[in-house]
């Protein structure tokens, strides 16, 4: 394969409408790393994202139910976004981390665990 082949690009397969998601998507990435420079920036950022978004300080909260959104700031250098569930933990859980230079998605099941880096620098 070659290093460019155009003949087999993903984009060329890609139809119109998904070629638009794309763009939309690469214009949002585009403007979170350009607010993002920094691990606190970063941080920043994907806490004003998560509130526009509904969640709110796990802080502001005294108990939790289903469907509920909080979050976590670790000292401004990374936050914890959780989505509580109606199924008791031990059915498994989804977590998605993040780390300046880094995004992370684990699935875990009590029966060992998957790491995944989404984005790599």
């Amino acid at each position: 394969m070659k290093a460019f082949d155009t003949e087999n690009s993903v984009w060329s397969r890609f139809s119109p409408e998904q070629r638009g998601q794309m763009e939309a998507y690469s214009v949002h990435y585009r403007q979170f790393l350009d607010t993002a420079r920094t691990e606190r920036l970063a941080n920043k950022e994907i806490i004003r994202q998560a509130e526009n978004a509904g969640f709110h300080p796990l802080a502001d909260f005294t108990s939790l139910k289903a469907g509920d959104k909080v979050y976590w700031d670790q000292k401004g250098k990374s936050v914890i976004l959780a989505v509580i569930g109606s199924a008791p933990i031990e059915k498994g859980l989804k977590i998605v981390a993040q780390k300046a230079n880094r995004f992370f998605s684990q699935n875990w099941n009590g029966r060992g665990s998957h790491f995944r880096a989404l984005l790599s620098p």
